[in-house]
C-alpha cells in the first residue's frame, strides 16, 4: 500500500491501532471473516480519511465520493464493527461487512 493512501488530518481524528482481539471477537460473533486485504490496510492505519477519493471500479464505473475507510473499533469514525447495526437499520444483506458509506450507499 502506498504511504500516501491515508490523508493527514488533525490528531484527534486519527484512529487507534487495530485491536486484533477485537477483530477476532467480531469475526467470531458475526461468523464473518474480514477480507485479508482490508485487514492488511487497517494494520497500516485503522481507518480514517483517505488522500484520494476518486476510484474506478473493475467494471469501469467512476466513484468519486468516498472520503474515508472504516476501521475496527476505538475511534470517532464509523467502524466496520458497526456493520450489524447498519445492516439492520438499512435492511441490508446479512453477509456484508461495510467499510465505507453513509446510508444511501455502501462499499462492502
Amino acid at each position: 500500500m502506498k504511504e500516501d493512501f491515508w490523508a493527514e488530518v488533525e490528531a484527534e481524528h486519527f484512529p487507534s491501532v487495530l485491536d486484533e482481539e477485537l477483530l477476532n471477537s467480531l469475526e467470531n460473533e458475526s461468523g464473518k471473516i474480514y477480507p485479508k486485504s482490508y485487514i492488511e490496510l487497517l494494520r497500516t492505519q485503522n481507518g480514517g480519511y483517505i488522500s484520494k477519493n476518486i476510484f474506478t471500479t473493475p467494471s469501469g464505473r467512476r466513484i468519486d465520493y468516498i472520503d474515508r475507510i472504516s476501521g475496527i473499533g476505538g475511534h470517532t469514525l464509523d467502524t466496520a464493527g458497526d456493520s450489524e447495526y447498519y445492516i439492520k437499520e438499512w435492511g441490508l444483506s446479512q453477509n456484508l461487512i461495510l467499510i465505507a458509506g453513509v446510508g444511501h450507499w455502501w462499499i462492502c
